[in-house]
């Protein structure tokens, strides 16, 4: 498994997906993990991590090196880096020439079956590579979302990413020569990957998942009445800041004005505050930033929220959320590719006043929201725990490597 990115300790969507598959890989493989970064995964503190994966890492590693390193470093790893890729028109790239000798250590002196890449970019880059160091080797690229998608729609705030989805697109259009088979999130990705591959792409739906034994139910009766809002993501992730401050904006003064003590707990990853400067100084909104455990903030609130505008893939967050017993409040497109049903064992309103008057009719309705947080329950107990995710990648894999 190739994890491009630090993901350990799994505290936002992407490395969630990462480590709990892995989990489930190790339960049935013998797992070789390939990672950038180096702490001690296996430490009492972190006993989770699974015991029997052999973890290699990159970092503090010498790079892929020639006969033209007697140049500057930028030009020699320029010229070693095309010397990889086999052309003179690709770009440079340091992940490459960084992963590249340990990657060749590791097919010399092992005999692995399948390799999973948890990353579109490094998929592209290091799929050739593998496939000239072990021609029998199956791939399995794990797509977390329709990458040419997921940028395009960041365009108008960022237009460089406009090249990236074209890149991304390119490649997307072209699994089907590269990869053995694809997993993906939703019934929905999966549509639009055999699109792109007009069908002849063998895809896996490998729906993200929730520990439902980690993250107990809060049986708090009461707990309806808490004031509080939850929102909880990463928030440098685009869609995540512009619903976030969507809801601020449009949805968050509109439930003020009827219940004027209500509070909004925001958690999650940022490097960059400035989208956030105003909302630090609002009284009503407490700005956590990152959190190590995030029970004890959903057992301090009531309601969950998840006002995305756009984005792929499924929200492990909605998952957790049901699991702890918040009820949500979603937009359509948050809640896409999921089994949630409206009114059921969730709320998707997609304007700003239904959006609004969901959170006020939940909170002070003990009926309302102890059925809609009950049924979200057993949902996600029955179809989305991170086993019945698991299984269904180990056949995938039994499948694969049988036919």
């Amino acid at each position: 498994m190739i994890i491009p990115y630090e993901f350990y300790p799994a505290n936002f969507g992407g490395a969630l997906r990462c480590f709990h598959l892995l989990k489930e890989l190790a339960k049935r493989n013998e797992v070789t993990l390939l990672t950038v970064q180096s702490c001690n995964f296996k430490n009492k503190s972190n006993n989770d991590f699974p015991t029997n994966v052999t973890i290699e890492t990159t970092k503090d590693k010498p790079e892929y090196k020639t006969l033209f390193n007697i140049f500057p470093l930028r030009i020699a790893r320029a010229i070693n880096s095309r010397m990889l890729q086999r052309s003179v028109f690709e770009k440079g790239n340091l992940y490459l020439l960084k992963t590249y000798p340990l990657l060749k250590q590791l097919f010399l002196a092992n005999n692995i079956d399948v390799v999973v890449y948890e990353n579109l970019e490094c998929f592209c880059f290091l799929n050739k590579r593998i496939k000239k160091l072990s021609p029998r080797t199956k791939h399995i690229y794990d797509a977390h979302n329709v990458d040419s998608a997921l940028w395009k729609t960041q365009t108008q705030q960022k237009p460089l990413l406009l090249t990236y989805s074209k890149g991304a697109l390119k490649q997307e259009k072209n699994l089907y020569k590269k990869a053995d088979i694809c997993f993906c999130c939703s019934e929905n990705d999966k549509k639009i990957f055999e699109e792109l591959n007009k069908k002849r792409l063998n895809i896996f739906v490998i729906p993200n998942g929730v520990d439902t034994v980690a993250k107990k139910f809060d049986d708090n009766p009461d707990k309806f009445n808490i004031n509080n809002i939850l929102f909880c993501g990463t928030l440098d992730y685009a869609p995540n800041k512009e619903g976030l401050l969507w809801f601020c904006d449009k949805i968050f003064p509109i439930v003020q004005q009827k219940i004027t003590q209500i509070k909004l707990t925001i958690i999650g990853k940022m490097n960059n505050n400035d989208p956030y400067f105003q909302l630090q100084n609002n009284l009503a909104i407490d700005f956590i930033g990152p959190v190590n455990d995030v029970a004890e903030y959903y057992i301090k609130s009531s309601i969950a929220i998840v006002p995305l505008l756009r984005g792929s893939g499924t929200r492990l967050k909605i998952l957790e959320a049901m699991s702890f017993g918040n009820p949500v409040v979603s937009t359509s497109i948050g809640a896409e590719g999921l089994q949630a049903m409206h009114n059921q064992n969730i709320f998707l309103e997609d304007t700003s006043q239904d959006f609004a008057n969901r959170i006020v009719e939940l909170i002070g309705n003990k009926s309302l929201f102890d059925k809609i947080r009950c049924n979200a329950r057993e949902l996600v107990t029955k179809e989305y725990d991170w086993s019945a995710s698991g299984k269904k990648m180990n056949d995938a894999i039994n499948s694969l490597l049988q036919n």
